[in-house]
């Protein structure tokens, strides 16, 4: 619920009076109710009918005015939670102004129990798994979630191959392996298979925000940096404008925190809001 004065109000909606509405064992005047919107799962998205659900309620594309955002909600890939005004049409209440709040991908255990697929860190590294044996990826650089947020760029994604076989160490996803390796041809941008693995060093990567191997074949760090609480004035969040309404002055950042036109400390920035915008902020 977003009131006039630009603060919001969240929870269960749980009494609504003449003058009063109730949220979370708040009373508010119905007078300084800007705007209300129901929050939930997409519980459905049939493609044959092209139609959604969230909920009881059900919506058709139109309802949802982001392209991008109906893509993700359509196929099934993404456990996606919505926001959504509600309107009587054709005699039962349906879901309208559909925006999409957040999403993840959705892991099927079953399915993946009985193919092979290959999976994704966020660490930045790769585990391709078969009843034969486990598969790895090699490359020139690895960086932390949150650097990889900080500076606006992709995780960086390997393309040497190797076989769980040719390593003689233990592997956990929570450390930083630097290894040599021979192929059979030159690296490049191709996947190839190495046919030797040695391990040269191992870094945690709670300690690190970046590691990478120069054009000398030099191994460089970054390292995470720890701060004294008592030496914190402020802390910013990073993070990248994922909705943006311009009729209203509404958006989200990272898909996950509300934002209003008016909480900019410049306002002059105003006309710099737009999808895929990076921002600093306060929660």
């Amino acid at each position: 619920m977003t009131l006039k004065d630009d603060s919001r109000a969240e929870g269960i909606l749980q009494n609504i009076a003449a003058e009063t509405i109730t949220v979370e064992g708040r009373e508010i005047m119905l007078s300084d109710v800007a705007d209300i919107r129901l929050v939930g799962e997409l519980t459905d998205y049939d493609l044959m009918r092209d139609t959604g659900m969230i909920g009881n309620f059900t919506f058709a594309p139109e309802g949802c005015r982001d392209a991008t955002e109906l893509e993700l909600m359509r196929y099934g890939d993404f456990a996606c939670t919505v926001s959504c005004h509600l309107k009587l049409a054709a005699g039962k209440i349906c879901a309208d102004d559909i925006r999409l709040v957040s999403h993840t991908h959705k892991v099927c255990v079953e399915k993946l129990s009985q193919t092979e697929a290959i999976y994704r860190f966020f660490d930045g590294s790769f585990f391709f798994p078969n009843a034969l044996r486990t598969n790895g990826f090699i490359g020139n650089c690895y960086v932390s979630q949150n650097y990889a947020k900080m500076e606006n760029a992709g995780l960086p994604r390997g393309n040497i191959m190797f076989s769980q076989d040719q390593i003689d160490f233990g592997f956990k996803p929570g450390n930083i392996y630097v290894v040599s390796y021979t192929c059979a041809k030159e690296p490049g941008e191709m996947v190839q298979e190495a046919v030797s693995v040695t391990l040269e060093k191992m870094h945690p990567c709670a300690d690190y925000a970046k590691v990478w191997i120069d054009g000398n074949g030099e191994v460089n760090t970054a390292e995470e940096t720890v701060l004294q609480t008592g030496d914190i004035a402020q802390v910013r969040y990073v993070g990248l404008i994922t909705a943006y309404r311009t009729d209203n002055g509404t958006g989200y950042i990272s898909g996950e925190y509300w934002f209003h036109v008016n909480n900019l400390t410049d306002a002059g920035e105003a006309s710099q809001l737009v999808l895929g915008r990076r921002v600093s902020f306060t929660i």
